[in-house]
């Protein structure tokens, strides 16, 4: 997994995915977001 970079690592590993929580600027965690009445972006979207 070290040797595919983070990008490569958290869009083939969904669990991996799941635990990020900000990314490129975007807040990806919808429990943060929502404890922060912050706009949620999902990772999905961006990955």
């Amino acid at each position: 997994m070290a040797g595919k970079g983070f990008t490569q690592a958290i869009a083939e590993d969904e669990g991996l995915r799941q635990g990020v929580t900000t990314y490129q600027g975007y807040l990806t965690s919808l429990p943060v977001a929502q404890g922060l009445d912050k706009e949620h972006t999902s990772i999905d979207e961006l990955v």
